[in-house]
């Protein structure tokens, strides 16, 4: 079945015009990578996923944000592992994010709730590769409250101040380590 004939984008002629757009406002896409250093950060989206080993994760996407406030190219990507070890880093996220939680079992779902699509936190970027490719990824203990960042920072940053190696938060998120989307609908839902 056809969709009705109808003006869209302003055309009569059923075009629409995507010239000037701002590509960068997309999910997924390529590895963003940008110099180390602090950055303010947008959430495109986050799912809650499996790991290879079928441990439990949040797969995130952030824009990294420019001194304007725009969307810089590519995607960042980050993982969040839903395992007793990982929910501090997750903790300082979902803080860094402005989202309190209780100190007590938490349905996986209403964190998931918590979390929308514009929210902006900071964070500390270093480089890493992937696929013999540069790209960008949070430091570790990286994240921090948006109310912290301020243009001194990047400005900073940008003139090449040097940065102490860091190690990754921890061998569950390596790169390699493939993720699986989590399709069950039915399956019940966790505490954490």
């Amino acid at each position: 079945m056809a969709l009705p004939k109808s003006k869209v984008g302003g055309s009569s002629k059923g075009e629409v015009d995507f010239e000037g757009i701002n590509r960068a406002r997309r999910g997924g896409g390529p590895a963003v990578n940008v110099d180390p250093g602090d950055y303010l950060l947008e959430v495109v989206s986050c799912e809650r996923t499996k790991s290879q080993k079928g441990d439990p994760m949040f797969t995130w996407q952030f824009h990294v944000l420019d001194d304007e406030g725009d969307a810089l190219p590519g995607i960042l990507y980050h993982r969040t592992m839903l395992t007793p070890k990982s929910l501090p880093f997750l903790d300082q996220l979902l803080f860094a994010l402005g989202i309190e939680l209780p100190r007590s079992k938490v349905k996986i779902k209403s964190i998931l709730a918590k979390i929308k699509a514009g929210m902006r936190c900071g964070a500390t970027l270093e480089t890493s590769e992937y696929n013999d490719k540069p790209r960008s990824e949070v430091s570790s203990g990286g994240f921090f409250p948006e109310s912290e960042f301020t243009e001194e920072d990047a400005d900073a940053d940008s003139e090449g101040e040097d940065e102490e190696e860091k190690e990754s938060d921890s061998d569950e998120e390596e790169e390699d380590d493939k993720e699986e989307s989590n399709e069950d609908e039915d399956e019940e839902d966790e505490d954490i």
